[in-house]
């Protein structure tokens, strides 16, 4: 999984090795945040109960600042822009049209 994540981020950052948090637009440098798996969040949960078959789906991956990976977690509320995209993917899965 961290290759995959590697790898959204390389696609993700800017010229300067930037990519920003998609909730709030702040700004993380791949030098202290590339690594971090806190960093990624999937959309439509990736557990065996959920939506496994989306674990690597570029698309249903966010990357979020790990404060905000908290907040979305606590509070899916507090998140408005994670939780509308959720809402998006969700009607894609149930009209058979989520792919890459």
């Amino acid at each position: 999984m961290s290759d995959f994540f590697r790898e959204i981020w390389d696609e993700r950052e800017d010229e300067e090795g930037y990519v920003r948090c998609f909730e709030t637009g702040v700004e993380m440098h791949g030098s202290k945040y590339r690594s971090l798996t806190t960093c990624y969040h999937h959309v439509l949960e990736q557990g065996n109960t959920k939506f496994p078959q989306y674990a690597f789906l570029k698309k249903n991956i966010v990357i979020l600042h790990p404060d905000v990976h908290v907040r979305y977690h606590n509070n899916p509320d507090r998140c408005p822009k994670v939780k509308a995209l959720r809402e998006k993917l969700l009607s894609l899965h149930y009209e058979n049209k989520l792919e890459d």
